[in-house]
């Protein structure tokens, strides 16, 4: 449908066909004339013919805008519609997303601001966004507890509120600013509103694995499975999802579906997420091993070593596997190789420390430390670890004075890398009598 409009020095606005003034025509010359003035749009024509508006071409619009990394003029371009057209759902809710996803800064999840940005900008000096206008949005949250208010049925505005929230809670966890009760109060705002989209029938990927996330941290593994397995049936690319799966059936022992899952996990992680494949090779691994297949069990491992050396978790797996085997020497390697590629970590040589008392295999814990002194001894913290464990292992013999002198010598290399409150200083010289530490072969 077209209408013909008449712009006139007096700013009336008729309708030809009949003479009566047109009450939608004139809203869509208001938001024009909005795109005009805010976007710079050309001004061409007397009188022209233009299409009436909706919704969807609106919200077309300001999504071609904001794929243009032009988020600041497509803010704008929604306002001027809520403006021209009232408060209508879709315009807020495409305005708060606009705002959440490509805010360049925010002043306590208070206001959002954003910018247009040139076209072939990849994210250089800042110098050349000055000429870019800043716009704003004020209170996102609130803007969607109105639209929730007027429309309580409209899920994209829940699904955004969640979001909101899951923001704020991302942000201030890592930057320690929230109390567990206030993390707790947050966490229960996101549930609140992703459930009422769930219930709406809206098939979110990152809503149903936030709500089996919320209910696995609580050991509710039914009720986690159940969401994990939601974007499994609508084939949604959520490997975290698939993830969690794996280590839910493992914990029920259903080590078939670990595996299955595990592998499909594996699969669907890119290559950069290299941390998710090599827990997703160790969990198929263990999977396997529980299932009877030790040779693929090594096969998962070792591929996992391969991808990352610089981890001990699999190291651990593969040397509790061949101690129960009692293969000493294959251990001594996989230890010595795994020190040599990470002496960071406490846990490798926590298994270092029970290796040696088990066998009685102080010797090859000395030649080792040795070894390690002179690969590592430019580094204060790898060589703070040598000297406390080197000093523990000699308190296991009972050389009790000789271990309190290599303890003082690791709390000086750590002095010089850590604050003086870190937990090792009091680590140092605690030596726990485990049973596990005391067993002989």
């Amino acid at each position: 449908m077209k209408v013909r409009i008449i712009f006139t020095k007096e700013g009336f606005i008729r309708r030809v066909k009949g003479g009566q003034t047109n009450l939608s025509a004139a809203r869509t010359l208001l938001y024009l004339l909005m795109m005009i003035g805010m976007l710079g749009m050309p001004f061409v024509g007397y009188a022209q013919e233009i299409p009436a508006l909706d919704s969807a071409s609106v919200v077309k619009d300001a999504q071609q805008l904001i794929q243009k990394k032009q988020f600041a003029s497509a803010h704008k371009l929604l306002d001027a519609a809520i403006q021209a057209f009232g408060l209508q759902p879709v315009f807020a809710c495409q305005m708060v997303e606009n705002a959440l996803k490509n805010h360049f800064t925010h002043r306590n999840f208070q206001i959002f601001y954003l910018r247009d940005y040139p076209s072939q900008w990849n994210g250089g000096s800042a110098d050349s966004l000055r000429n870019f206008e800043v716009v704003s949005l004020r209170y996102p949250d609130r803007v969607l507890k109105k639209i929730i208010e007027l429309h309580p049925d409209y899920a994209p505005a829940y699904k955004l509120l969640g979001d909101y929230y899951d923001m704020q809670l991302s942000y201030q966890a890592e930057s320690n600013m929230l109390k567990k009760q206030s993390i707790q109060e947050i966490e229960n705002r996101i549930f609140d509103n992703y459930q009422k989209v769930v219930k709406l029938g809206i098939k979110d990927a990152y809503v149903f694995r936030w709500l089996g996330d919320y209910y696995f941290k609580q050991d509710h593994f039914n009720k986690a499975k159940e969401f994990y397995l939601r974007n499994v049936e609508n084939n949604f690319e959520d490997p975290i999802s698939y993830f969690r799966l794996a280590q839910i059936y493992f914990q029920e022992k259903q080590y078939s579906q670990g595996f299955k899952y595990a592998n499909l996990a594996l699969q669907k992680f890119s290559e950069d997420e290299i941390y998710m494949r090599y827990e997703s090779l160790r969990l198929a691994a263990l999977s396997l091993l529980n299932l009877g297949e030790e040779e693929r069990f090594l096969d998962y491992e070792f591929e996992a070593i391969h991808l990352l050396p610089d981890q001990q978790d699999a190291y651990l797996d593969v040397m509790e596997y061949y101690d129960r085997k009692g293969e000493v020497a294959t251990i001594e390697n996989l230890i010595r190789e795994m020190l040599k590629n990470n002496p960071y970590d406490r846990k490798g040589f926590e298994y270092l420390e029970k290796f040696v008392v088990k066998y009685n295999n102080f010797l090859f814990s000395e030649k080792l430390f040795e070894e390690l002194i002179v690969k590592f001894e430019s580094s204060d913290e790898a060589m703070g670890n040598i000297y406390m464990y080197r000093g523990n292992i000699l308190f296991r013999q009972g050389l009790t004075d000789e271990a309190r002198k290599l303890w003082e010598i690791s709390r000086g290399y750590f002095k010089k890398c850590l604050p003086e409150n870190h937990p090792i200083f009091k680590q140092i010289g605690n030596v726990t009598q485990r049973s596990d530490l005391h067993h002989s072969r």
